[in-house]
Order: C-alpha cells, then sequence, then structure tokens
C-alpha cells in the first residue's frame, strides 16, 4: 500500500475516532436533556394542580364574598326598617336589639373586608402561578427543541460512522505500515478535535 493510502486510512481513522466521541458525548447531552424534560413536566403537573387548586380558592372565595355582601345587604336594610319601627315605637326594650344589629352588622363588615383580602391574595397567587406556568411550558418546550436537534445530529453521527467504517475496512494497511502512523494518526486527531471544538 502507497504512503497516500496509509495516509488516508489514518485520517479515517481519525475521523472515526471523533465520531465516536462526539456520539458518546452527543448520547450523553441527549440523556441529560431527556431527564431535564421529565423533571420540567413533573414541575409543570405541580404547578398545573397548584394553579388549579388556587383557582378552586378563588371561586370560592368569589361565593362566599357574594354570599357575605348579600348577607350584610339584607342586615342594613333589616336595620334600617327596625330603625324606622323604633323610632315611631320608641320603646326602650328595643334599645338591646339595636345594639346587637349593631355589632352584627359590624361584624359582618369585617368578615367581608377579610374576604375581600383573601379574594385579593388569592387573584395575586393564581397569577403568579399562572406566569410560572407559561415559563415553564416556554422552557419545556425549548428543552423539547433541544432534544430534537440533538437526536438528529446522533442520527447524523450514526450515518457518518458507518460511512468511515465502510471506509476504513475498504482500506487495505498491513500490521506493519499501521505501526508506522501513530504519530500521523495523532496529528489528525488533533486537527479533528480542533474542528469538533470549533463546530460546537
Amino acid at each position: 500500500m502507497s504512503g497516500r493510502d496509509t495516509a488516508e486510512a489514518g485520517d479515517i481513522r481519525a475521523k472515526l475516532l471523533r465520531t465516536e466521541i462526539e456520539l458518546s458525548e452527543k448520547k450523553e447531552e441527549c440523556g441529560i436533556l431527556d431527564r431535564r424534560v421529565q423533571e420540567f413536566q413533573l414541575t409543570l403537573s405541580q404547578v398545573t394542580s397548584e394553579c388549579q387548586k388556587a383557582y378552586d380558592l378563588c371561586t370560592a372565595l368569589t361565593v362566599e364574598r357574594d354570599l357575605a355582601q348579600q348577607n350584610l345587604q339584607e342586615a342594613r336594610k333589616k336595620f334600617s326598617d327596625f330603625q324606622n319601627e323604633f323610632q315611631r315605637e320608641m320603646k326602650n326594650d328595643l334599645s338591646v336589639t339595636v345594639s346587637e344589629l349593631r355589632e352584627s352588622l359590624r361584624n359582618k363588615d369585617e368578615a367581608v373586608n377579610t374576604l375581600r383580602k383573601e379574594k385579593s391574595e388569592a387573584d395575586a397567587l393564581l397569577s403568579k402561578t399562572m406566569d410560572e406556568r407559561q415559563a415553564l411550558v416556554a422552557e419545556v418546550k425549548l428543552l423539547k427543541d433541544k432534544l430534537e436537534q440533538t437526536e438528529q445530529k446522533m442520527e447524523d453521527l450514526e450515518k457518518q460512522k458507518k460511512l468511515l467504517e465502510n471506509e476504513r475496512n475498504s482500506q487495505k494497511v498491513s500490521p506493519f505500515q499501521d505501526k508506522q502512523m501513530p504519530w500521523k494518526i495523532g496529528r489528525h486527531m488533533q486537527e479533528l478535535f480542533l474542528d469538533l471544538f470549533w463546530g460546537i
């Protein structure tokens, strides 16, 4: 075999080695990305569950607030009616009832204010949870896209590896010539690693 054939065989071995190394790295990167996608999907599921809980809480608080406001309006109407009746009758024994109604009215006002505050906090929590969910959805999409790109690169590398193996098998290099080429293969390996580094 000529020196040119020997050099070509060395180039093929170097390219094959570089391809195998890159393929191994891409497989590892693909595994890491796949695990990250699974982790983010789990986190997304948890956030979605929390979002649903927050939404249910907001709905329940809204119903409770509306009911409290309705009760408050009824209490105010009763209090107003009672005051009118009290003014007409002017009975001393009704003064205690007036005090009780005022206390009840004050308690209902406080309850409504508390419910409004809780509703506001629940709305803020729901908004924050929705924002986090949207961010996670976007990040999962990016990771899936990167995973697809990596898998495509792996397929390309597998094809390149098969081509290089076929080309190497088509070369006929004697054992003596193989032993004379380590320094040339090492030089080609350096060039291929530089190409790989700058191509990433």
